[in-house]
């Protein structure tokens, strides 16, 4: 899925259609702790731009950051579903580009099929989330990722 940048909807950023790491200079960031792949794409595509990044918290959920963003504490780039999700608490997203990806994957058993139920929910959430996804929906000709 491709993350965006999230801010406050009274942010003077929000003019910007599409935000670049020039458009984070001198703004504080709220990263995700830890060794997460979100964090390491921007960090690099920051020094690949020539732009120092400063984090003003972290933390280990997209949607504890989005509440972080909330309460004023800077601005974010997290994962669609948390980031686009209209919930009035005053945060708006733009796109990032250049793209940062959230990978997300399912873990089934090798063994036996899914069950009934299991697969319809495989199903429903692979669906919902293919709506976030950068190539679309599976075609079904491959096995279920």
């Amino acid at each position: 899925m491709e993350c965006v940048c999230i801010l406050r909807e009274d942010d003077p950023l929000c003019a910007q259609e599409v935000l670049h790491p020039a458009s984070l200079h001198g703004r504080a960031v709220i990263g995700i702790t830890g060794d997460h792949s979100v964090d390491r794409q921007l960090q690099a595509l920051m020094s690949q731009a020539e732009v120092a990044l400063r984090y003003s918290a972290t933390c280990y959920f997209y949607a504890i950051a989005r509440n972080l963003v909330a309460a004023g504490g800077g601005l974010s780039i997290i994962d669609p579903v948390n980031g686009k999700v209209p919930l009035g608490d005053g945060v708006t997203w733009r796109p990032f580009a250049p793209k940062i990806v959230h990978d997300l994957v399912m873990i089934t058993h090798r063994g036996p099929p899914l069950g009934l139920a299991a697969a319809r929910f495989h199903d429903l959430l692979h669906a919902e989330l293919a709506r976030h996804s950068i190539t679309g929906p599976d075609d079904g000709t491959g096995p279920r990722p």
